[in-house]
């Protein structure tokens, strides 16, 4: 009988069902395996467990580079899933993780989730700065990788664009980041 519609000459009334449980704070994020891109990267990479060793595969500079992209990219994927770690124990569901045996409050055990939360996202943009300088070859040291210089190298503007907005969404949780870190 839920969301009946009860007739009446006069009027119109709706009974409603009863009202489910919400999960606050309930986020998914999506996998970080299950776009093309991935997949081919990882079923490219596959062939360096043709070689023995890295300097006979890096012979093949194809192969070295579907294994190098693959680093990167294994990367910024674990640091992907990485983040559904943490939103385990951030987003609450019907218990809570932190039990009466634990040295710490529920306060702190939240802020130490947004602590790592919030390392672990800002840095999905780096770990997107460096596979963009691998998959273009750009050469560019991990420490001074930036959109800046990979602009300056080449990377077109199609994926310069999209690292922006990438790096403007971000930037306010990188401010709060930098507060709770530095």
């Amino acid at each position: 009988m839920s969301n009946m519609i009860v007739h009446s000459s006069t009027r119109n009334t709706r009974r409603k069902a009863p009202r489910r449980r919400t999960a606050y704070l309930k986020e998914l994020i999506l996998p970080s395996d299950e776009h093309r891109f991935v997949g081919r990267i990882y079923d490219l990479s596959i062939v360096a467990y043709s070689f023995d060793t890295y300097e006979e595969m890096a012979q093949y500079p194809d192969c070295l580079y579907a294994l190098n992209v693959n680093n990167v990219l294994s990367a910024l994927t674990r640091r992907m899933d990485s983040l559904n770690h943490v939103a385990d124990t951030l987003w609450l569901e019907d218990r809570f993780v932190v039990g009466p045996n634990l040295p710490v409050t529920r306060f702190e055990w939240l802020n130490i989730c947004a602590d790592i939360f919030l390392m672990r996202y800002v840095s999905l943009f780096d770990c997107a700065l460096l596979l963009v300088n691998e998959v273009f070859e750009a050469s560019i040291r991990p420490q001074i990788c930036s959109i800046k210089n990979l602009k300056k190298t080449g990377v077109p503007e199609a994926v310069v664009a999209v690292l922006k907005e990438m790096d403007n969404a971000i930037s306010e949780l990188r401010n709060e980041r930098n507060e709770r870190f530095h």
